[in-house]
C-alpha cells in the first residue's frame, strides 16, 4: 500500500462518529423502519454520502447486517435489502411462541415495581393513542420490550430483541394499523395483571394467546387465503389447539384451547381468536 493510500484508509477509519457499531445501528434502523425497502440496492458510495461515513465501516456493517438477515448480497446484483414475505412473518411469530412465553412465565412475580410501572405507563399510552396507529404501535412494542430487557441472560434478551426487530420491519411494510387496537390493550392488561400477581402459568398462556392472535391477524390481513403451517405445528407441539381447516386455512375468529386447560384463566377474545375461559377446576 502506498503512503497516500494508507493515509486515506486511516482517515476512513477515524472519522468522528464513524464506528462500525454506529454505522451498523443506523443502517439497521433505516431498514427496520422501512426507509430502505425490500430488494432496494445499497451501494457503498450512496451509503457513505448519506451517513457521512467511510466505506470501510460501511462494508463491515453490511457484512453484519447480512449475517443478521437484513441484507443479501450476490456477485451480479450487489447488496440489497432482504426481501420480505408474509410466510416469513408467520415463521417469526412461530419462533416467538417457542421462545417467549416460558420466559414471560419466569418473570411473573419477579419484575420490580419500577418495571411494572413502566409497563403500566405504556398501556396508558396505548389507550391514549388508539386513534394514532404509529404511536399505538410504538407504545405496544415498548410495553413488551420492558419485560424482554429483564430476561436474566443477555444472550436470550438479545435474541428476543433481534426477532422483534425483524417482525417490526414486517409490520412497517404490511400493517398500517392494528386491526382492533382496543383488543390488544385488553389482552395486554390481563398479561400485566398476571405478571404483577406472580401467576406464572397464566402469564404464559395469556402471552401464547397474544402472539397467536397477533400472528393470525397480521398474516390474514395481508393474505386472507393464507394457509398456515409452521405456526400451527409449533402451537400443537406446545399443546395449543387452534381451530383450522386441514389445509391450514383459518376463519376468524378461530377458537383456541389448550390440551391441559389452564386453571382460572379468564375468557380472552379478539376479532381473530377467542378462548372461552376456565374455572378453578380447570373446566371450560
Amino acid at each position: 500500500m502506498t503512503e497516500q493510500a494508507g493515509t486515506k484508509a486511516r482517515a476512513e477509519l477515524s472519522r468522528p462518529g464513524d464506528t462500525v457499531d454506529g454505522v451498523y445501528r443506523r443502517l439497521r434502523d433505516l431498514i427496520v423502519d422501512g426507509t430502505f425497502g425490500p430488494n432496494e440496492r445499497l451501494t457503498h458510495g450512496d451509503l457513505s454520502e448519506r451517513l457521512a461515513a467511510g466505506r470501510t465501516p460501511i462494508r463491515q456493517a453490511l457484512h453484519r447486517l447480512e449475517a443478521d438477515g437484513f441484507v443479501v448480497s450476490s456477485p451480479n446484483r450487489g447488496v440489497r435489502v432482504a426481501p420480505t414475505g408474509i410466510a416469513y412473518a408467520e415463521e417469526l411469530y412461530a419462533a416467538r411462541i417457542i421462545l417467549e412465553p416460558p420466559l414471560m412465565a419466569a418473570l411473573a412475580g419477579n419484575l420490580t415495581d419500577e418495571e411494572l410501572g413502566r409497563m403500566g405507563d405504556q398501556l396508558d399510552e396505548m389507550e391514549a393513542s388508539l386513534d394514532r396507529p404509529p404511536d399505538f404501535q410504538t407504545a405496544h412494542r415498548d410495553f413488551h420490550l420492558v419485560a424482554a430487557a429483564d430476561y436474566s441472560s443477555p444472550f436470550i434478551a438479545d435474541l428476543v430483541i433481534r426477532v422483534h426487530r425483524h417482525l417490526l420491519r414486517h409490520q412497517q411494510i404490511y400493517m398500517s394499523r392494528p386491526r382492533v387496537p382496543e383488543q390488544f390493550l385488553s389482552v395486554d392488561r390481563e398479561l400485566l395483571a398476571a405478571l404483577a400477581a406472580g401467576r406464572a402459568a397464566s402469564a404464559r398462556h395469556i402471552y401464547e394467546f397474544h402472539l397467536i392472535d397477533a400472528g393470525i391477524g397480521m398474516v390474514l390481513d395481508v393474505d386472507p387465503d393464507h394457509r398456515f403451517d409452521v405456526l400451527l405445528r409449533v402451537a400443537e407441539a406446545n399443546d395449543i389447539l387452534i381451530d383450522a381447516a386441514p389445509n391450514g386455512g383459518i376463519k376468524r375468529p378461530a377458537q383456541l384451547a389448550w390440551r391441559r386447560p389452564p386453571i382460572e384463566l379468564p375468557p380472552l377474545s379478539t376479532s381473530n381468536l377467542y378462548y372461552e375461559g376456565t374455572t378453578r377446576r380447570g373446566r371450560a
